[in-house]
């Protein structure tokens, strides 16, 4: 979920997630941008690893709560609970939120995946071109 000002997983950094496994609250001071979110780190290390490969460490859904995307919504996420899931960062609204979603990881991702591609711009150039966009 982004903040007001651009920052996705409320400024935590998102590589913590990966190489410590836990949130680390990350600084402006070390920050990139990605796909129009602002990231940032606790280390000029985690920013220069997430440079060099930034796809591996986004959170899955734009940063919104993964459980509540698997029921095609949308929620704010607390950045504490979270899921490390086949090499992907899943961020969820709460404890409950995060414990309904790693019951049952495959289908919640499978049903979760459908619904953000519903919300993903159309790279068709005939798509555009038949809606006029």
């Amino acid at each position: 979920m982004w903040t007001k000002n651009g920052v996705i997983l409320k400024g935590y950094d998102p590589v913590a997630y990966f190489k410590q496994n836990q949130p680390v609250k990350g600084s402006p001071k070390y920050s990139s941008k990605y796909a129009g979110a602002i990231y940032h780190f606790a280390s000029e290390e985690d920013k220069a690893e997430f440079d060099n490969a930034p796809a591996k460490y986004v959170p899955q859904y734009g940063g919104f709560c993964a459980n509540s995307m698997s029921k095609d919504k949308f929620a704010d996420i607390d950045p504490n609970q979270f899921l490390i899931y086949k090499g992907k960062l899943y961020v969820c609204s709460s404890a409950a939120s995060l414990k309904t979603f790693r019951a049952k990881p495959d289908l919640n991702i499978q049903a979760a995946d459908k619904y953000w591609e519903f919300y993903q711009p159309q790279s068709n150039p005939g798509f555009r071109r038949y809606f006029g966009n």
